[in-house]
């Protein structure tokens, strides 16, 4: 393929996130408009394109996918030692990014008249490029959901 196309990488944090925080967003209402609840009040949604969706991950819901992200996140706490040799324990701050949407969307007039099969390579040729670049972050292990919206 022979165009440019930019992902759209945003990170999710618990409730709104807060002033100046650039490239962040409520993370539930990101995951929800994700899965099958399409949570979304955009006139361009076409909902009878819905049936073609495709998900995967432990479970299409998007609510369902956040709660376990949040969970998680809720749950995580280090350890770490002071100067003085007395053992601390610190969880995430609540501001902290627990994951990562991204959105790879084609110029129109590339995919108008595109196959199935043709999207399908377009998502995975990009994917696989993120993972190549940075793979610690952007690994198939790393996948809660994965939509396919059409």
């Amino acid at each position: 393929m022979s165009f440019k196309c930019t992902p759209q990488i945003i990170g999710l944090v618990r409730g709104e996130p807060k002033p100046g925080q650039k490239h962040r967003a409520n993370g539930r209402a990101i995951v929800a408009e994700m899965g099958s609840e399409r949570i979304s009040a955009s006139e361009t949604l076409d909902r009878t394109l819905s049936p073609r969706n495709i998900y995967e991950g432990n479970t299409p819901s998007g609510f369902a996918t956040w709660d376990t992200m949040e969970q998680k996140a809720n749950e995580y706490k280090t350890t770490f030692t002071d100067k003085n040799g007395r053992e601390h324990s610190r969880s995430l701050k609540s501001d902290a990014v627990v994951g990562f949407a991204v959105i790879f969307n084609p110029p129109y007039e590339e995919c108008k008249d595109w196959t199935d099969e043709q999207y399908q390579k377009f998502y995975n040729d990009s994917w696989g490029i993120l993972c190549e670049i940075e793979p610690r972050v952007f690994s198939d292990k790393n996948i809660r959901l994965k939509a396919e919206h059409w």
